[in-house]
């Protein structure tokens, strides 16, 4: 794990959506990012660099689209061999 400017912690936040009828919200709590998509359980993400973050519940990466100055408006979820982007929504 690295450490991950605060700053940039806070432009991930958000909502994006994953399917017409799925959404994965991304929370900042006490510096340290969540994800929790539709009907499904919050889970923390790890850093493994300023974009690059996983979790320890499954075997993902997420990877968040952003220049390091404005918010992310897209991430890309790794996951069993496939990927799943998803855009921001405003």
């Amino acid at each position: 794990m690295v450490a991950v400017d605060p700053k940039l912690v806070e432009r991930l936040v958000g909502t994006y959506r994953l399917s017409p009828t799925m959404v994965l919200h991304i929370s900042n709590e006490g510096g340290n990012l969540f994800s929790q998509a539709t009907g499904q359980a919050k889970f923390e993400l790890f850093p493994q660099s300023e974009r690059y973050f996983f979790t320890t519940a499954f075997d993902s990466v997420l990877t968040f689209e952003t220049d390091g100055s404005a918010i992310a408006q897209r991430l890309t979820i790794y996951q069993d061999g496939q990927d799943h982007t998803a855009n921001r929504i405003p």
